[in-house]
């Protein structure tokens, strides 16, 4: 926040400015790559969201078990066209928010898709307080195993928080740019980090009790989000209901983080090429979008 307020430049510019020698903006430029390359591969798995949307709404097809979600999202996610055409979609979306601009895109968005994510969170975390695998969630969740205390365990921690706070993609550095110089960074920063933890929390509060409850294995990565969750909605009363809010929510999640990490981008784009916004916008849309179809096929 420091390096990217005292400077009001985007990320390259940033360290070519507190940089002593001419090489630290090589710093900056990682971060750029870093924010391309992942926006490349998020915005595929932004747009398996979006459709889940429509098929929580619409019952799974009628999909019920596991093994009947896990052939259902196989068809899916092979099918070809039909990811690319919701990952395409996604990024159209997330690009029409940041041409419009920090104030009347970004905020504008930020004001409206957070609170809602916040009250969705809310409403699921509840819900887990009633179902009958709480208390072994809760015991999961907050009870400490020290002997599974180890070195690879505090590095993949240090990696998801790295990952979840945006360190090392210039997404920090790029919002503080815009920051008025009175702004508290101690204030602010402590905020974000307390808040992306609750969020965190909040999340787990909703996934482990439930897999405990239904007898379904939290497993890592697409499996659980695609197949197991799903198939835990379908048993619960009012699944439907809460298959679409979770996708929604999933949406919300997805959105926010890709407008932040596609900023990067056109803010270095703005900075360095000295185009409007408008053109950067458009220019970055193309070149993410060929690579977002080569991720999705």
């Amino acid at each position: 926040f420091i390096i990217g307020r005292s400077t009001g430049e985007n990320v390259s510019g940033a360290f070519r400015a507190r940089g002593v020698g001419r090489f630290w903006h090589i710093i900056g430029t990682m971060g750029i790559i870093a924010s391309f390359a992942i926006l490349g591969f998020y915005t595929v798995v932004a747009g398996w969201c979006v459709d889940y949307i429509y098929q929580a709404a619409t019952g799974f097809g009628g999909a019920v078990t596991q093994q009947q979600l896990h052939e259902q999202f196989e068809a899916f996610n092979t099918s070809g066209w039909k990811p690319l055409l919701w990952t395409l979609l996604f990024l159209f979306l997330n690009f029409l928010i940041i041409s419009r601009g920090v104030q009347k895109g970004i905020e504008r968005m930020s004001n409206l898709m957070l609170p809602l994510l916040f009250v969705i969170l809310l409403a699921f975390c509840v819900n887990s307080l009633f179902l009958p695998g709480f208390e072994k969630g809760f015991d999961f969740l907050f009870k400490a195993d020290f002997s599974k205390f180890t070195p690879d365990m505090l590095l993949s921690a240090m990696g998801q928080a790295f990952f979840s706070l945006s360190i090392g993609m210039g997404v920090l550095i790029t919002y503080a740019s815009y920051f008025k110089h009175d702004t508290q960074l101690i204030k602010t920063s402590s905020i974000i980090g307390g808040l992306d933890t609750l969020v965190a929390i909040m999340a787990a509060f909703i996934i482990f009790p439930a897999c405990f409850s239904y007898n379904m294995d939290p497993a890592a990565g697409p499996t659980l989000i695609f197949e197991v969750l799903p198939s835990i909605f379908q048993q619960m009363p009012g699944g439907m209901i809460w298959g679409t809010l979770f996708f929604l929510l999933l949406f919300l999640a997805t959105i926010t983080s890709t407008i932040s990490i596609t900023e990067v981008v056109v803010a270095w784009l703005e900075g360095e090429w000295h185009i409007s916004r408008k053109k950067a916008t458009v220019l970055y849309g193309v070149i993410i979008s060929i690579v977002a179809a080569i991720c999705s096929l």
